[in-house]
């Protein structure tokens, strides 16, 4: 059986299902998978937090008014006590960052001290 994220990176490198996949479609999905971010099994949210990444990574999402959310369940998860869950969460933020304007993501940083 074939997991979410596999799913993800064949639509991702498949150019004619891509143009169906719309940067709204990916902003309406955005917003369904961050929900999952911080769920409490433990795979389900590293799941999200890689399928968000990946979507950062193709540059699918652009800034979107899910991205205060997203960015605050991120810094929130790198506090896990797994390691494994740091080190995906802070590999997200780092794509995150260089998909977008680095000075947008401190801000979100910064206002939720």
């Amino acid at each position: 059986m074939e997991t979410v994220q596999g799913l993800i990176e064949k639509l991702l490198l498949d150019k004619d299902q891509m143009k169906a996949f719309t940067v709204e479609n990916a902003t309406d999905f955005l917003a369904f998978i961050s929900k999952f971010i911080t769920d409490i099994n433990f795979k389900i949210s590293i799941s999200a937090i890689k399928i968000v990444s990946l979507l950062h990574e193709e540059k699918v999402i652009l800034v979107t008014k899910h991205y205060n959310e997203v960015i605050s369940q991120l810094i929130e998860k790198l506090s896990d006590s797994k390691q494994s869950m740091r080190d995906v969460t802070l590999e997200c933020c780092a794509k995150i960052i260089k998909a977008s304007q680095p000075a947008l993501f401190a801000g979100i940083i910064v206002k939720d001290l």
